[in-house]
């Protein structure tokens, strides 16, 4: 067989390496480098070149497990970052919907007594105590509250949010409604029996009953009211 340049060996060194040649070429190049020395010390040194030293694969795969580890952290960082985020956005609309409801709905202060009058004290034929409440100042009442003190006092006190609002009615005086006081029922349902009845608070009121006190017998109006 005639002897093959090392040129054409060259050339097809690469397929031999990558073991991609066919049988008929591994042979012919083993035949050649098995008596030239340059081709048989290229081959070496391709194989040098190529492989990776088992150094540089370990030091790969740590800075790959590091990327990886890099990018847990940052995907856990942003997770952390978005569940901070919602709860103070939901802290924060939390406060401004306790602010408008503590502001324009919660009653709990007391409106002054001076700003009211109790009109048509009287006591019906059952004995309850009948009176009528209005207000004066062209503000809205959200709510009376009920309170039996230890000395018997029972207080109606009427309540407001921070923020009043006016009432539809353009009237000076607003009647907020007509009261039937059952003082026998009450003071059963209590467990005390109730001394006397007052409209706002221990501090500011105004009295309605007490007990051993006369009132005007009720209207025929009210009589009829209640009894229908």
């Amino acid at each position: 067989m005639n002897r093959i340049s090392c040129d054409v060996i060259k050339d097809v060194l690469p397929l031999y390496y990558d073991n991609v040649c066919s049988e008929a070429t591994r042979a012919i190049v083993d035949e050649h480098i098995a008596e030239c020395e340059a081709c048989r010390d290229l081959l070496q040194k391709m194989s040098i070149d190529i492989a990776l030293p088992t150094e540089g694969v370990e030091q790969y795969k740590r800075e790959g497990m590091e990327l990886q580890q890099i990018a847990k952290r940052w995907n856990r960082s942003k997770l952390i970052a978005f569940a901070k985020g919602l709860i103070i956005a939901t802290s924060i609309c939390g406060i401004l919907i306790l602010g408008y409801v503590g502001l324009f709905k919660w009653n709990f202060i007391s409106a002054p007594t001076d700003v009211f009058e109790i009109t048509d004290v009287s006591q019906r034929k059952d004995g309850n105590i009948y009176f009528q409440a209005a207000q004066t100042d062209g503000y809205d009442l959200n709510r009376v509250k009920y309170t039996l003190t230890d000395d018997g006092n029972f207080y109606m006190t009427p309540l407001r949010p921070v923020v009043k609002s006016k009432h539809q009615q353009k009237l000076g005086i607003f009647l907020i409604g007509n009261y039937n006081f059952d003082v026998k029922q009450q003071s059963a349902s209590r467990n005390k029996e109730i001394q006397a009845i007052y409209w706002g608070t221990p501090e500011d009121r105004i009295l309605i009953w007490e007990k051993g006190m006369q009132l005007p017998p009720a209207s025929e109006e009210v009589e009829a009211e209640y009894n229908n």
